[in-house]
């Protein structure tokens, strides 16, 4: 399989950032605040990975509709 005409430049990209540092502009990324009893559940529920993790941890997951399909792309922060 070849390819895609972009895989050298995200590889120099991915390169630069462990050699050195990068800075990500995630500004357009929404903000949800889930307080509950259940927000866990809620989350896993709609979450690709268990969103179950210590304070101090992220988890990087998927938003699943009912069919599997992704409709976001957040991440957690557990404080």
């Amino acid at each position: 399989m070849a390819r895609q005409n972009w895989f050298d430049h995200s590889a120099d990209e991915h390169r630069a950032v462990r050699a050195a540092v990068g800075l990500f502009d995630q500004s357009s990324f929404a903000k949800f605040r889930l307080e509950g009893t259940q927000a866990t559940c809620v989350l896993n529920r709609v979450c690709a990975n268990d969103i179950a993790v210590a304070p101090g941890k992220i988890v990087y997951t998927q938003w699943l509709n009912d069919r599997g399909g992704i409709e976001a792309d957040p991440h957690r922060d557990a404080f």
